[in-house]
């Protein structure tokens, strides 16, 4: 612990919180990772604290890669991979804000951030979600808006479905003023037809039905 008390205090200086350095540290030494390694997870953290970007996401991912003992490479790996992905996203959702799509409230913009980075990681490009965020701002919506369609693309893309059919269901929504509850249910729909061996064909034209009804045929659940 010794030898990483600078690299500590740096991260704790940049504004990582001192708990979370404290598990970083006894988790990641307990388990056998070397000093070094675990240094590189405190560098990551601070760089995305001083970047003013939310580090939570990222402590979450190397807290549980420690706990579920994922190799240490792997930890360091995906740690840094998210850290640049929110490092890309900020300059996308600051301009989205810049153009004139409200801020929301509370935490909107850190939660638009982690799932911007979340889906460039699926491979989701930069101007998909552009696109779709001055849909979301031209229809007067919120970044809070934004970041949920967002969140159901990268669950479609996650489930299989070509981005560009993803991009059109989730530009659908947003056209119909679909709500959290309507983009619950689509995903919903989506896993249960790919649990039930449903061609993708198929589950794209169900998706892409309901996304223009704005309501979820046959879903069982009520309205």
């Amino acid at each position: 612990k010794q030898a990483l008390t600078g690299q500590v205090e740096a991260a704790r200086q940049a504004g990582v919180p001192a708990d979370d350095l404290e598990i970083i540290v006894t988790r990641g030494l307990e388990r056998g990772v070397g000093a070094a390694m675990v240094g590189r997870f405190l560098e990551t953290s601070g760089q995305v604290a001083r970047q003013g970007l939310p580090v939570r996401p990222v402590l979450d991912r190397i807290e549980q890669g420690l706990s579920k003992g994922v190799p240490p490479e792997r930890i360091d790996a995906a740690g840094r991979r998210l850290a640049d992905g929110l490092a890309k996203a900020k300059p996308l959702v600051e301009e989205l804000l810049q153009n004139g799509l409200q801020p929301g409230t509370g935490n909107a913009k850190d939660a638009a951030l982690e799932t911007v980075a979340r889906a460039g990681e699926q491979n989701l490009s930069a101007g998909t979600m552009q696109g779709l965020g001055e849909t979301v701002r031209a229809r007067g919506q919120s970044l809070e808006q934004f970041e949920r369609a967002v969140r159901t693309l990268s669950f479609l893309a996650g489930s299989g479905m070509p981005a560009d059919a993803a991009e059109r269901v989730v530009q659908s929504g947003i056209e119909r003023g679909l709500t959290e509850r309507d983009y619950g249910r689509l995903e919903r729909k989506v896993s249960d037809m790919v649990r039930q061996g449903r061609s993708m064909d198929e589950i794209v034209r169900a998706a892409d039905r309901q996304a223009r009804e704005g309501r979820i045929p046959g879903d069982g659940r009520g309205s």
